[in-house]
């Protein structure tokens, strides 16, 4: 299964030094099919973490680099807890703040942040959540709006401020429309 984030490939190709263009698109195979997890960019190349592993058909706390400079996949430190379908906020010094999600059996409200060096677990939503948007509304608060809940798959109608310094998660307003 070929990598999927064209914008991190663009940031990726620009710093390959390949001497043509087909060999951009000759990208190493992921280790296993994989959904639902979450990718970011960092200093070393793409590290892409969780998600529902195909092959188990398990979620996973996996965390694999595609390195920059060999363009191969190396399996980086895990995360605290197995989960796909979650979101995730970029913060200072390569870590990312992965919130909620569903760990194969429910929607879990835990969050974590995780780095090429490892992951800690944070504070917990208020409640179990997730496929939820985060938007970053400057440096210091992110909103969580919609997503989903429970087993039922309910879409919800609140919304959440959390600042990214404290960590404080606070209730934001209620959507007038639940997303679908």
């Amino acid at each position: 299964m070929k990598y999927f984030l064209f914008t991190e490939l663009i940031d990726l190709r620009s710093n390959n030094s390949a001497s043509n263009d087909d060999d951009y698109y000759n990208l190493p195979d992921f280790p296993y099919e994989t959904s639902c997890g979450v990718g970011f960019a960092t200093s070393k190349g793409i590290q892409i973490c969780g998600g529902h592993n195909h092959q188990t058909n398990a979620r996973t706390m996996d965390c694999v680099l595609l390195d920059s400079k060999l363009l191969a996949f190396d399996k980086v430190d895990s995360m605290t807890e197995a989960r796909s379908d979650m979101t995730y906020v970029i913060q200072e010094n390569e870590t990312v703040w992965i919130m909620g999600g569903w760990d194969g059996n429910r929607f879990i409200n835990s969050t974590e942040i995780v780095s090429l060096t490892g992951a800690e677990p944070s504070v917990d939503l208020p409640i179990r959540l997730g496929r939820q948007c985060l938007i970053q509304i400057n440096q210091t608060y992110v909103l969580i709006t919609g997503g989903i809940t429970q087993n039922s798959y309910t879409h919800i109608d609140k919304t959440y401020f959390i600042n990214l310094v404290t960590r404080n998660i606070s209730d934001g307003p209620t959507l007038l429309q639940c997303p679908h």
